[in-house]
Formats: C-alpha cells, sequence, structure tokens
C-alpha cells in the first residue's frame, strides 16, 4: 500500500514474489490429481457399462441422421470450439440458428453474439422456421391472409421465445469486442450455474452431488468470428488478430467447459473452382483449423443431382455438409441436406434408419474381405 511507483516499475521490482503468489492461487484452485483420476475413471466404467449420463450430448440442428454420423457434439469429448463454416449467403447462419432452435426445445440453453444482423431479425427468423413460413415483412403479411393456421402458429412460437428470453436464451447485437464477448459469457454462465445450483440444492441433493449437477451455460452461438474485433493493438495485421480471437474462444470453452459454435466465413475458392471445400479454405487464418475441435463445411454445388444450376430463384437448394475435423471422433464424412431459403431451414435427404452416410447397405450385407496371400 505504500508504493507509489507506476506499473511497470512495482512489475519489475515484485516480479517473483507475484509469479509465486500466482502460481500458489493456481495450485490452490487446481483439483488434486487423484480427484482428476477418479473422475476419469468412473466416466470410463459408466460409458462401459452403458450408464452414461447423456444431459449434455447435444444432437445438430434437429438432424438425426447427420447427428448419428457425425456423433453428437459433448463436452466431455472435448468438442470445445466448433466451427461452422461456408461462403457467403451459403446457409451457415441458418444451419446453426437451426441448431440453436431444437436444443432451446430440448430444454437446453444458449447465449447468442450477432454481430451481422439484429436480434428482431433473428427472433423472427427462428419463429418462422419453426412454423414454416417466410419471415419477409411482406410475405408475413400475405401468409396472415392465405394461411391463418400458419400465422397462429408463428405466434405461438414467437410467444414461446418470448418467455425463455433472460432465462434459456441470452441475444447480444451490439457485443463486437472479444474482451466484452469473454465477460458477458463468464457473467451470465456464472448466474445460471448459481440458479442450478440452488435448484439442486431445493430439491434435497447433497451438496457435492448439487455442485456437480450445476454446470452452467448449454452453448454458446456466435454469428459470425471474422466480425468480431479486439481492443488489442496487431498494427493491422488481421491475420494474428483471427488467430488470437480463434484461440482465446477456445480457452473461455476450455475453461468453462462450454461448447462454442461460431460460423465462419470462407475464401472463393471452392466456388470459384467448382470443387468441395477442405480446411484450408477458411478465411483470414490457418490457426483456425488448429484451435477447432470440430469444423462443419456447408457446400452447395452448382448444379443439383438433376444437373440444373441451383440459382436464387429455386425454393429449395441441396447442400453437402462436411464433417471437415473432428478432433474426437469422425471426420471426412458428410451428410445430403435440402436447404428451404424462404423458410430458412435445413431437411435431411437420408433419415436414421439408413445404414451408413451416403452409402447404400449391400443386398447381402457387409462381409470382411478376405485376406490375400
Amino acid at each position: 500500500y505504500e508504493f507509489t511507483g507506476g506499473l511497470d516499475e512495482l512489475l519489475g521490482k515484485h516480479a517473483s514474489k507475484l509469479q509465486r503468489l500466482a502460481d500458489f492461487a493456481m495450485r490452490r484452485n487446481r483439483k488434486p490429481q487423484i480427484e482428476v483420476a477418479r473422475e476419469a475413471r468412473a466416466y470410463a466404467q459408466a460409458a462401459m457399462t452403458g450408464k452414461l449420463d447423456k444431459t449434455r450430448a447435444m444432437p445438430f440442428g434437429g438432424l438425426p441422421y447427420t447427428t448419428s454420423a457425425f456423433l453428437p457434439f459433448d463436452v466431455r469429448e472435448e468438442d470445445w470450439l466448433i466451427l461452422i463454416a461456408a461462403i457467403r449467403s451459403g446457409g451457415k447462419s441458418t444451419i446453426a440458428r437451426q441448431h440453436v432452435g431444437h436444443n432451446l426445445v430440448a430444454g437446453k440453453t444458449f447465449v447468442v453474439f450477432l454481430l451481422e444482423t439484429s436480434r428482431r431479425r433473428w427472433l423472427c427468423a427462428l419463429a418462422g422456421m419453426f412454423a414454416g413460413v417466410n419471415v419477409r415483412p411482406e410475405a408475413l403479411e400475405e401468409m396472415r391472409q392465405l394461411f391463418p393456421e400458419k400465422a397462429k402458429a408463428f405466434d405461438e412460437w414467437m410467444d414461446w421465445i418470448e418467455s425463455i428470453m433472460e432465462h434459456a436464451l441470452w441475444i447480444f447485437d451490439d457485443v463486437f469486442y472479444l474482451e466484452d464477448i469473454e465477460r458477458q459469457v463468464r457473467e451470465i454462465n456464472r448466474r445460471v450455474r448459481e440458479r442450478q445450483l440452488s435448484a439442486a440444492l431445493a430439491a434435497g441433493h447433497p451438496p457435492e452431488v448439487a455442485d456437480k449437477m450445476a454446470y452452467g451455460l448449454d452453448g454458446v452461438l456466435g454469428d459470425h468470428l471474422h466480425l468480431v474485433q479486439c481492443r488489442k493493438d496487431f498494427r493491422g495485421n488481421r491475420e494474428r488478430e483471427v488467430s488470437h480471437i480463434g484461440r482465446t474462444l477456445k480457452l473461455l470453452a476450455k475453461s468453462l467447459d462450454l461448447p462454442n459454435f461460431w460460423c465462419a466465413q470462407m475464401n472463393r475458392g471452392p466456388s470459384a473452382e467448382s470443387r468441395r471445400p477442405s480446411l484450408s479454405d477458411l478465411r483470414e487464418s490457418g490457426t483456425l483449423e488448429q484451435d477447432a475441435d470440430a469444423v462443419l463445411l456447408l457446400h452447395r454445388p452448382l448444379e443439383n443431382k438433376a444437373g440444373t444450376k441451383q440459382t436464387g430463384e429455386q425454393a429449395v437448394h441441396e447442400v453437402e455438409l462436411i464433417q471437415g475435423k473432428r478432433r474426437n471422433g469422425p471426420a471426412g464424412i458428410s451428410t445430403e441436406l435440402l436447404m428451404h431459403l424462404k423458410e430458412g431451414s435445413f431437411e435431411e435427404v437420408k433419415k436414421a434408419t439408413d445404414a451408413r452416410p451416403g452409402v447404400a447397405k449391400p443386398a447381402g450385407g457387409y462381409k470382411r474381405e478376405e485376406a490375400k496371400p
């Protein structure tokens, strides 16, 4: 308290003491190694006996076949930072909104950061997806006259969304800086965890059990990552800035054990060269694919299977969803989807009962290939 110098002088004079204090705080807050080993053993035993708690597993976007092929996203499998990438107007925001909407219906809690659209527009699009209506204002007016039952469904979904705001869903369209995003996520996660802990204790659970039940938020969605800004000066080097943003989001998700779904922009290479996208097509940073635990790539071919060009005038487009990376799961597989442009939703071509993604089951079943001499 008697020190009157500047910050640099304080750090230089007491650097070793401050480092010892920081190391002590980290050791004090860290779980003992034996406790971590016991948790890992219990998790493995629960998985082997079929008693694994699936409350934190997250199906993707109400697409059961895609979920079974890709495997559900789960923070216990270290699915912390998930990127949903596409070219401009490629459908990444639509499928991300669909993913959040279906998980909200399942009782999950989400924080959403919108960096290129408004909350009003996003909420109307969410209700329109569930009601199966076109969310453009002129289309809504026409729908109320021609299809009153759809208008009623739209109003009911809007009422439901309003009822979960600030309880299971938080939406920000005025937060653009990385530091503010991190602060909001930590604060809301803390409040949700305190609410869950109080509810578990009120239900009569022992404190150690209630503490495990109170894990906080279920997910974060950001649309999209390449529009996030930093207050830190990178001297105009946008690639370094994007790398810093991706790494910070990964560390945030890891520290809170919270899956972060972020839309990401791809360059024009796939469409210009008429090819399927790859991880190297992520825009402005090569480290994003390194930090991400999973990368989903949306590919809309120039022509559909019938050989017809896919233009904006068509109501339905054929889309391929590729799991380009999965740190602890299958990678390189894909599923076929139909994107309904007016309703803003995706539908699966194949169903969850199909044998394998994109491969028809042989008439004689699957046989092991004989070893050749």
